[in-house]
């Protein structure tokens, strides 16, 4: 009898796995794909070293830097160039001012958003104001886009907000809820005056870059994590086949006829993934988890050689702008060492609002298709001379509103199954520091 079985190998299941071997606790994780570490792939070639999924920690959410402090990887850790990224409109690109993705007008110097009018600027400017006027109660479950057009305007709404919540999202702000999104800046907004005196009073100071990553690349922390578990055996390639519940606890059988048995279970993958697992053995979890949202996603990567004065971090497309790209990112600028000498590097975000649906086109018409696009924004002369494609079917949960119900409503569900849990980004949070988090959290009630 095991204590614990996990199933999915990305960066919550391994970091589950970790805390508990770190304790001792005897266990195995199951992870269907060849790899480890899910949506976090760094693909290393010929000196370029390229992220298929998420490229960077944030200093604002300390759960990712602090693992790598406790791992030994402080030393690893780089820092985004402290240079703009930029906003497309009308095919022109403008600065993003430093504090601006806070989406809190009152902090920003609103004449530094060049790319609405001033029309545009004086509406937002007023934003204090209308959320002192029009608030939003600290329970409410509201959409991003009517709330903000009311406190905002629409312009500020369309080409800020928009873009900004889509290069971590991905999804529509008609439907994404705001607390569920922006929960730290929800609960500021619901506090009235305090809040306005503080936006009013408040004037940002330099602003350091919150990116950081490892030198080479995310999937340096996926392989550390790995080599700290001892106790937890891990499996790779083993898809799980059925999931029963048992006296002792759950038993776990893979499709090559594999079976543990163990106290308890994490269900370290997407919601819809873990429904699939829990139809026999829990089917009221399972219609709530089959219930879940996500957006799918494709990033593209080019490298090429030869010089180009761009001095950016990267974009973003609003998605009025009506284009294949939702973000770039120019990782041979955004971080050191990721492309030899002389050479370029760029990724390109898409999402499911492109022109036309992208799933149904193969890897070599997407890839020429954007690259067309790419090279119409920014003018380059050059082909590519690498290409780099992932899809990501499951790509980004959508946090629509009533996301966070539907979380308790899980949550209770779960409880109500002694030994079972689930854990990942489908639930509180998409980024490695959320998921980090909660599969602490699941550690922490798996010990207790």
């Amino acid at each position: 009898m095991l204590d614990c079985i996990v199933v999915g190998g990305g960066i919550t299941g391994l970091t589950v796995a970790y805390e508990l071997s770190l304790r001792g606790l005897q266990g195995v994780l199951v992870e269907a794909d060849d790899r480890l570490g899910g949506k976090v792939r760094t693909v290393v070639e010929d000196d370029f070293v390229v992220e298929m999924g998420p490229d960077a920690m944030v200093t604002l959410k300390p759960e990712a830097l602090g693992l790598c402090t406790e791992l030994g990887l402080a030393d690893e850790v780089v820092a985004a160039r402290n240079v703009p990224a930029y906003v497309v409109r009308g095919g022109r690109f403008y600065p993003i001012p430093p504090g601006l993705f806070a989406l809190v007008p009152g902090r920003v110097p609103l004449r530094d958003v060049r790319w609405i009018s001033r029309r545009g600027r004086l509406r937002a400017a007023g934003m204090p104001l209308q959320v002192l006027l029009h608030p939003v109660p600290p329970d409410a479950d509201v959409p991003v886009g009517p709330t903000f057009r009311r406190w905002a305007g629409a312009e500020f709404t369309t080409w800020v907000v928009e873009p900004l919540l889509a290069g971590v999202y991905g999804g529509d702000i008609e439907r994404l809820s705001l607390r569920a999104t922006l929960p730290q800046a929800a609960t500021r907004w619901s506090e009235g005056w305090r809040w306005l005196f503080q936006a009013r009073s408040r004037r940002p100071g330099p602003v350091e870059t919150p990116f950081r990553s490892l030198r080479c690349g995310l999937a340096g922390l996926v392989e550390r994590l790995r080599a700290r578990i001892s106790s937890v055996e891990v499996r790779t390639g083993l898809s799980v086949e059925g999931v029963y519940r048992s006296e002792a606890g759950w038993v776990v059988e893979t499709a090559g006829r594999e079976r543990w048995q163990a106290r308890h279970l994490v269900l370290a993958v997407p919601p819809r993934a873990a429904a699939r697992l829990l139809r026999d053995a829990a089917p009221d979890v399972a219609d709530l988890l089959g219930q879940a949202v996500s957006e799918p996603v494709a990033v593209v990567a080019y490298a090429w050689p030869g010089t180009w004065d761009w001095l950016g971090t990267g974009f973003l497309v609003p998605r009025a702008e009506r284009r294949w790209i939702t973000a770039c990112t120019w990782l041979s600028q955004k971080w050191p060492r990721r492309a030899p000498a002389g050479w370029n590097l760029v990724r390109v975000f898409l999402t499911g609002s492109t022109p036309t649906p992208w799933t149904e086109m193969d890897d070599e018409t997407l890839a020429r298709t954007v690259w067309q696009e790419f090279v119409e924004l920014v003018g380059v002369p050059a082909v590519p001379h690498r290409v780099w494609v992932q899809r990501w079917t499951d790509g980004l949960p959508q946090y629509t509103v009533g996301h966070l119900t539907w979380v308790e409503a899980v949550e209770g569900a779960v409880a109500r199954y002694p030994g079972l849990h689930v854990a990942g980004a489908g639930y509180r949070g998409v980024g490695l520091s959320d998921c980090i988090r909660q599969a602490r959290q699941v550690a922490r009630r798996i010990v207790e």
